[in-house]
């Protein structure tokens, strides 16, 4: 009857994630033969991120050779999901164009504009800037000079397109930005907490650490300090404005099975790689990680992330009040087709659904539902 109805209705209601409980993956172009976007679990997901174009100094942007093939495709499925695209312009080794463009009026403009309709044409829900990274207090002004541009721009021929920023996580990467300055303009913000530790170490370390170990000898700095105490603390950034980055790779160092202890290597090792390592597992209480260790050969050490540090690390930005988790990437904890352990721990615990109430009890006297439903829909102010 008209009660079940809406009591179906608002349970339904609820079972929708948390406001603002983003779990947004990056996509990368390089990764469509091997896992096409027919492989993404988009159930796990509330975003995914295509990346990378690529700016130009003159602001026109430059794409990887067949970038656009899987578009199409990947569109259709992230939208019948009821999920958002992305598309990230940048990366690690593709920032280059971004300093001269910044800088130059005209090009900005150029850029603001070609954005703008490489979002509408191919149906993309808005840009991620992933410039790695601004190297002077002058090109962090010409950055927020630029998402200003963009922002006001939407705000007239586009208001329903999103703007995130991805950023290093610690001071030696994130000075120059203007995170004061940038955070009101901005949807959210990817804080990339991992590469802490890495090949340029010298020592064993985590990758991705939740929290700050006092016996690091390299003070590398964790998840929670980035996020609380760097930028929350010091910098201003808002918890609500920021995304957690979680890393779907680990490290690999030989010559010790000690952290911390002196090392070489440190190479990127997928998780679906260190699935098949058939190493001793240990918990790192204190940093809330796991790693791996093998005595043979002089001893190797695998830090990583697992279902187990992942889930963690998802319920840390849900306690925080973040925006939520942005991963990097998709593929790299796909065991099997379908079968991401990783990206399957995070949704479940980010995307679950909330226990909705228990129906009421019955009244005491019977009631005619049909009766009701008739009254309560005769033009009344109930049902009018």
């Amino acid at each position: 009857g008209a009660i079940w109805a809406g009591i179906a209705l608002y349970a339904g209601l609820l079972a929708v994630p948390a406001q603002g409980q983003i779990v947004a993956g990056y996509y990368p172009e390089w990764r469509r033969w091997s896992y096409p976007p027919s492989a993404i679990p988009l159930e796990h997901l509330t975003h995914v991120v295509y990346c990378f174009a690529f700016p130009n100094a003159d602001g026109t942007l430059s794409y990887p050779q067949g970038f656009f093939d899987p578009v199409p495709d990947l569109e259709k499925r992230v939208h019948a999901a009821g999920k958002k695209l992305l598309i990230s312009i940048g990366g690690a080794l593709d920032s280059e164009g971004f300093a001269p463009m910044a800088a130059n009026a005209a090009a900005r403009a150029r850029f603001v504009s070609l954005i703008t309709g490489l979002c509408l044409s191919n149906r993309f829900d808005g840009v991620d800037l992933d410039w790695e990274f601004p190297a002077s207090a002058a090109e962090g002004t010409n950055l927020t000079q630029l998402v200003r541009e963009i922002r006001a721009h939407w705000n007239q021929a586009a208001p329903q397109l999103m703007l995130t920023l991805a950023i290093g996580p610690t001071d030696w990467s994130a000075k120059y930005f203007d995170v004061a300055g940038l955070h009101p303009l901005l949807d959210w913000i990817d804080v990339m907490t991992y590469c802490y530790y890495g090949s340029w170490s010298g020592r064993a370390g985590h990758n991705a650490p939740l929290y700050s170990d006092p016996a690091d000898p390299l003070k590398a700095g964790s998840a929670d300090q980035s996020i609380r105490e760097y930028f929350h603390g010091k910098r201003g950034v808002p918890l609500e404005k920021m995304a957690l980055g979680i890393p779907f790779y680990g490290l690999t160092y030989t010559g010790t099975t000690q952290l911390y202890a002196v090392a070489s290597g440190g190479a990127a090792t997928f998780y679906r790689n260190v699935v098949n390592l058939d190493y001793a597992y240990r918990w790192d209480g204190v940093a809330q990680v796991p790693y791996l260790v093998s005595p043979l050969n002089g001893g190797t050490i695998v830090p990583f992330d697992d279902p187990s540090s992942v889930r963690l690390k998802a319920q840390y930005a849900k306690s925080l009040g973040l925006a939520g988790v942005a991963i990097w990437e998709l593929s790299q904890d796909a065991v099997a087709v379908g079968n991401q352990p990783l990206l399957a721990a995070i949704g479940g615990e980010m995307l679950a659904p909330e226990e909705p109430p228990p129906p009421p009890p019955p009244p005491a006297e019977p009631v005619d539902d049909f009766a009701v439903a008739q009254s309560t829909g005769a033009g009344t102010v109930s049902g009018g």
